[in-house]
């Protein structure tokens, strides 16, 4: 029955269990463990606040990767545009080969008619040379003719002349 007192007040009576175990060396053991439960306490209170550090931390870390989502986003629709405008950019190039191939068959048309030009300016100069000499000629004959007109004008006077003096023998 001792033993069931002895039991019955280690379970009920702190300071009998105290002093119990300080007899057969709790009474270390259990101051300890009590240093060891203020420690762990203590751990967890900073666990607590290291566990409000990290949702902080997720919380930023959500808003960052919703900026980033949000970026991904505007880059994507940039690299959009960015392709169109390369595709526009390819039909300008396009279009400005076949305006060069077009322009380059516009002076290879003007360097003939350029040439064709160089050509009827040599025939109308040639036209023009010939038009000289044939004025040259005319004037020529004018003067030739210019001339007959004036000799046959003088022959006339003469025959004349001449017509008048044989009727005057004859008549004389």
């Amino acid at each position: 029955m001792l033993k069931e007192q002895i039991l019955d007040l280690l379970e009920k009576d702190r300071e009998f269990r105290y002093a119990v175990a300080g007899l057969i060396g709790m009474q270390e053991i259990l101051q300890r463990l009590d240093r060891h439960e203020e420690t762990m306490q203590k751990m967890l209170e900073r666990l607590d606040r290291h566990e409000e550090t990290m949702q902080k931390m997720l919380e930023r870390l959500d808003r960052h990767e919703e900026t980033i989502q949000k970026i991904l986003e505007r880059l994507e629709r940039h690299e959009e545009t960015m392709q169109k405008m390369l595709e526009r950019l390819d039909r300008h190039e396009e279009t400005l080969q076949k305006i060069l191939e077009r322009l380059d068959r516009h002076e290879e048309t003007m360097q003939k008619m350029l040439e064709r030009l160089d050509r009827h300016e040599e025939a109308i100069k040639g036209l023009w040379e010939n038009q000289n000499r044939l004025w040259e000629e005319v004037k020529a004959l004018r003067e030739n003719q210019e001339k007959l007109w004036q000799s046959q004008e003088e022959l006339r006077r003469e025959m004349n002349l001449g017509f008048r003096r044989f009727e005057d023998r004859l008549t004389t």
